[in-house]
């Protein structure tokens, strides 16, 4: 995607009133729409989930245009839009859907701190019948999520309504083993920046190696992302990665064709 976004959408930590009121009168969120990218089982290759990407209808720099909506607090309305949109689409193929199938959905800081975010939650799991979906909350890490009393309370009301917690890109940045401590999270996503880099650097075997003790070790799971390759795939069945994701398998692509390729062989909408 070409870059449309000008330099009033980057924003200091502390904010600026000025850009903060151009992204809030824009509603850049109004722009974009969930896309799909599969979570792969290695040893079946059957699709067990996926991951809801934000994806704009026009030529906007996606990762720009996030920071910047995260900085204004703009970024709570998109993250209610995807969740709106992905239960309206997928609910009327829920049919489809193997039972438990995973629904990732990344969010940020704003969000835990918006009130109406359980009840979003809520309302996305009462479109599928129960045991259909699993609704898991990705944490990314773009900035660090305070651990305190307030915030760990709204994360246990979170999995007391079933929802599930991932901790993204795990081992980069923020998304540190005091996310595993104090957080009630159920996988951690081993980034593509370790996978990609299997072959070159000896390190980083080390490091997944390590990622996928510590998870055995405290009972959670483990999908690994940025798969490119066979032999990529290879080495993290051989490790009992149950869940991977990358290009191997798709880029991340409209619900219409996800559906259609994955479970229905075409792009009509069945009734529930």
């Amino acid at each position: 995607m070409s870059c449309l976004i000008i330099k009033e959408f980057f924003f200091t930590r502390s904010g600026c009133s000025l850009n903060h009121q151009k992204i809030m009168q824009t509603e850049l969120y109004k722009h974009f729409s969930p896309w799909f990218q599969p979570l792969v089982s290695p040893f079946t290759k059957e699709v067990k989930g996926l991951e809801v990407l934000a994806r704009s209808n026009k030529k906007l720099h996606t990762e720009t245009v996030i920071s910047g909506m995260e900085l204004s607090g703009e970024i709570i309305h998109l993250t209610r839009k995807m969740l709106i949109d992905t239960a309206f689409f997928l609910s009327e193929f829920s049919h489809f859907l193997p039972n438990g199938f995973c629904i990732g959905v990344n969010i940020s800081v704003a969000d835990i701190f918006n009130p109406n975010f359980e009840n979003d939650c809520i309302s996305f799991l009462r479109k599928f019948s129960p045991r259909k979906i699993r609704l898991v909350l990705e944490l990314t890490e773009r900035y660090p999520y305070p651990l305190n009393d307030n915030v760990l309370r709204k994360f246990e009301r979170l999995k007391q309504i079933g929802v599930e917690l991932a901790i993204d890109d795990f081992g980069t940045r923020y998304a540190t083993h005091s996310y595993v401590m104090c957080i009630p999270v159920d996988q951690v996503k081993i980034p593509g920046f370790f996978i990609h880099q299997l072959h070159t650097n000896k390190k980083s075997e080390k490091i997944i190696d390590n990622i996928l003790s510590l998870a055995k070790e405290i009972g959670i799971d483990v999908i690994a992302e940025g798969i490119e390759t066979e032999a990529q795939e290879i080495i993290m069945a051989s490790k009992n990665v149950n869940l991977l994701q990358g290009y191997l398998y798709s880029p991340p692509i409209p619900p219409e064709i996800f559906v259609q390729k994955y479970f229905t062989g075409n792009t009509e909408r069945t009734p529930l």
